[in-house]
């Protein structure tokens, strides 16, 4: 199988895009071992007949045991980082793959310190090459959640698991990077305020225009920081822990919008009024386990915790028709 390139009339000038998911492929095979040379090509996987879902080509399944250097990237990211975090030992993870499946176990603990802010770790496995991909699609499966906050700080803590990336920059803040770049995703989560049961999470479709960092709470942003605008943030309904679900997001670039779907059915769309003919500062495909940890004077530090797997991953890079 050979996905159709790009047509002339989608390409940006900025983004000078491959032929496709088969370039990716064969680009990033020359620096693979055997074991990855074998590797089963992508096969189609089938979808419903109208435009959304859009047909998805399978990407990784995870069979062959570890993070193939020909889909993800080698360098990504057992990344944890925080604004304001002085104990380093707070993170802990462990990413494998295992029984085929992407397994993620994370968790974050808080200062106990006065003051605003919050920690802030994220563990990315990202896309060896993400040009061409404008829709990503995956089974996400939690094996266990608990977020617990500060009595003395008001501010929620919160613990997510997404895919998605950034998929374009509006170009209103030239030269710095992440700032006006448009990220998308969608994934689950769970906050520390939830009136939920405790093993439910919400299910979530975000676009933020970015600023640094791109945040989707205000409340976890570092002092004097401008806060991200919400393009949209809607809810797709809850999941348990041990319950699969399959999500899905595509960016709709002749529609100016972005699509967003769970288990093959379109729950949300969002058009958008920016211009996006340039390409993000930062060319990113991902999944994505993040915490956001409020700090704490006194008592016990906030913490938050995820063990969450994905599977059966896959994207479109065909052009979506004009609406």
């Amino acid at each position: 199988m050979v996905d159709a390139p790009r047509s002339p009339e989608r390409q940006l000038p900025a983004r000078q895009r491959p032929a496709g998911l088969a370039a990716l492929l064969v680009l990033a095979l020359s620096g693979c071992d055997g074991s990855c040379a074998k590797s089963t090509p992508p096969e189609r996987v089938d979808g419903p007949a109208d435009a959304f879902p859009p047909r998805m080509t399978r990407f990784d399944d995870f069979s062959s045991g570890k993070l193939e250097s020909s889909r993800w990237t080698p360098k990504d990211s057992l990344r944890g980082f925080a604004d304001r975090l002085s104990a380093p030992h707070a993170t802990q993870l462990s990413r494998r793959v295992e029984e085929g499946v992407l397994r993620i176990e994370s968790s974050l603990i808080g200062e106990t310190a006065p003051g605003p802010g919050a920690a802030v770790a994220h563990f990315r496995s990202t896309l060896s090459d993400p040009t061409g991909v404008d829709a990503l699609e995956a089974t996400v499966t939690v094996h266990g959640v608990h977020t617990a906050s500060c009595g003395s700080n008001q501010t929620f803590t919160f613990t997510r698991a997404t895919i998605g990336g950034l998929f374009f920059n509006s170009g209103e803040s030239p030269g710095r990077q992440l700032v006006s770049d448009v990220l998308a995703v969608v994934g689950v989560g769970q906050r520390s305020d939830s009136p939920d049961p405790p093993n439910t999470l919400r299910a979530m479709a975000v676009v933020l225009h970015c600023r640094r960092p791109c945040y989707a709470f205000p409340a976890h942003l570092p002092p004097n920081r401008q806060a991200s605008e919400v393009v949209t943030m809607k809810e797709l309904g809850t999941i348990q822990v041990g319950q699969s679900t399959r999500l899905g997001l595509a960016w709709d670039e002749p529609g100016h919008r972005f699509v967003f779907w769970r288990d093959g059915k379109v729950m949300h769309q969002v058009s958008y009024q920016l211009s996006d003919r340039l390409a993000p500062t930062i060319q990113r495909r991902h999944l994505d386990v993040a915490h956001f940890v409020p700090r704490c004077d006194g008592g016990p530090a906030a913490r938050s915790s995820l063990d969450v797997s994905f599977d059966d991953v896959a994207v479109h890079t065909e052009p979506i028709a004009p609406r």
